[in-house]
This record gives structure tokens, C-alpha cells and sequence, in this order.
């Protein structure tokens, strides 16, 4: 049993920012508006007072989103998180059109390196150097 006392209707505020996540010491009112919610983690990760995250003097939230969760037996707490709009904080997730142009290029790339591999005589150490950038760019992940 958990001995928290709540007055008000008060929430535990979590922020995932820069590969990093913290919760804002105090908590917040779970009534306050997204607005709110991330101008108070802008001026609270720019000053540096959010244990766990880097201070940022130049952090942005205006692309992240404030999710609600209700409280639970485990967690007695309200609890609002903060985090980029897209999964992990990517930029942009990719689209399946993407990804397939992506998955040809690497197939494409392979082709050419075995092809050069094949019928050319690697005497010349410019082709070697191609080779070797073929070689890293399939074995890597799609740029997308």
C-alpha cells in the first residue's frame, strides 16, 4: 500500500527528449492544458531541472505531444507523458513505398558488387575502394 497523499488533482509529469527521459520533480496539475504542459517542460529542460535529461537551452517541444494515463494500483499518480510525435523520436517514419525503394537499392547494390566481383579484375585500388563501399553499404542500414 502506497501512503501518497494527492490534494488537488495533481499528475506525475514524464518527458522523453534527445534519447533521454526524466520526470519533473513536482508534480503538475493533471488539468492543465497541452499548452501548458509544454511550455512548462520547455522552460524546465532549458534550465536544466529535470533529472535524468541534459539541460538544453535551445529544446523545443512544439512537435511532441502530452499523452494521459489514468492512475493504476501501481502507480497512484495521474500520469502525463511528453514525447515526439513519432515512435523512438524519429524525424519522420518512412512509408512502405520507402522502405521497398530502400530494400531495391540495397538488392541493386549487391547485384552491382557481384558483378564487379565477377568480371572485373580488382588490380585497380579505385575499384577496390568501390568494392568496399559496396560491401559496407549492403551490409548497412537503407539511408530511409
Amino acid at each position: 500500500m502506497n501512503d501518497l497523499v494527492v490534494t488537488g488533482a495533481q499528475a506525475r509529469l514524464n518527458i522523453t527528449y534527445a534519447g533521454s527521459n526524466g520526470d519533473l520533480p513536482d508534480l503538475v496539475s493533471q488539468d492543465a492544458t497541452d499548452a501548458t504542459i509544454l511550455a512548462m517542460v520547455t522552460e524546465a529542460v532549458r534550465s536544466g531541472s529535470v533529472p535524468g535529461l541534459l539541460a538544453d537551452p535551445n529544446a523545443d517541444f512544439s512537435d511532441f505531444v502530452v499523452d494521459r494515463f489514468a492512475p493504476t494500483e501501481a502507480r497512484p499518480l495521474p500520469l502525463l507523458q511528453v514525447r515526439p510525435k513519432t515512435p523512438f523520436g524519429a524525424s519522420e517514419v518512412p512509408s512502405a513505398e520507402e522502405w521497398i525503394r530502400c530494400a531495391a537499392e540495397l538488392e541493386l547494390l549487391r547485384g552491382v558488387e557481384v558483378w564487379v566481383r565477377s568480371n572485373l579484375p580488382v588490380v585497380d585500388p579505385t575499384l577496390s575502394v568501390l568494392l568496399d563501399a559496396l560491401s559496407a553499404l549492403r551490409g548497412g542500414k537503407p539511408r530511409c
